[in-house]
């Protein structure tokens, strides 16, 4: 693990919601958070990308466009060698 300078650490005491870094040796500017923080923008943002994916997923389903659950079950059943009861 990378440890903070006194400069880095005095910023994010002032702006505890983070502070841009710039990286002297390259055109690149990163965000320095507290881990906690970075953690929950990670969650947050993968909860809307699965609602995102969610709501593709319901809009083909509602045009028409999806595989109904009982051929997936069939042909997955298939490809691994299993039985499908019920089907």
């Amino acid at each position: 693990m990378i440890k903070i300078s006194d400069e880095q650490r005095a910023a994010l005491q002032q702006n505890p919601e983070g502070v841009s870094c710039e990286d002297t040796d390259s055109p690149r500017t990163y965000f320095l958070v507290e881990e906690s923080v970075h953690l929950r923008a990670m969650q947050a943002l993968k909860h809307q990308q699965d609602l995102e994916a969610i709501r593709r997923g319901v809009a083909q389903m509602d045009a028409g466009s999806g595989t109904p659950v009982t051929e997936v079950r069939q042909q997955l059943a298939r490809e691994l060698g299993f039985s499908v009861k019920g089907s």
